[in-house]
């Protein structure tokens, strides 16, 4: 993961693969809902069995993840240092996680490797003024 700043555009530039990750998953969404209704256009109304069933319950939740994924996440590599609200810290089961929350409501997970690259996120980001913002969630 690398973050620089662009003085002159006034933007900030995340390389850590994000763009080509989120293609894959939403393709694959995509691909999990269509498959889920030309299974379901194909069944007749005496078969509508438990694997019916799991095909609706499929159906459903690729929906939704879909949702989530084109309308509440970003990929964007290059961000405009205007666009950024804050920084958000995250701790889930036991891992610590970054996003940035963009002031158009989505936000922006930064892809870390190590604890280190965490570190170096977090002070990149403090030492350009944008506010780190701790919540836990929940952990087993």
């Amino acid at each position: 993961m690398k973050i620089s700043y662009n003085e002159s555009k006034n933007s900030i530039k995340i390389d850590d693969g994000a763009k080509n990750q989120y293609f894959l998953v939403r393709t694959m969404v995509v691909l999990t809902f269509i498959n889920s209704l030309l299974f379901l256009s194909k069944l007749s109304n005496e078969h509508f069995a438990m694997m019916a069933f799991i095909w609706v319950l499929l159906g459903i939740t690729s929906l939704v993840l879909s949702y989530f994924l084109f309308l509440k996440l970003s990929a964007a590599e290059e961000l405009n240092w205007n666009e950024i609200d804050f920084l958000k810290e995250k701790n889930v089961l036991g891992r610590k996680r970054l996003s940035l929350r963009l002031k158009n409501g989505k936000s922006r997970n930064i892809i870390t490797r190590n604890h280190a690259e965490i570190i170096a996120a977090k002070t990149f980001f403090a030492r350009h003024g944008i506010e780190v913002n701790k919540r836990n969630s929940f952990s087993l």
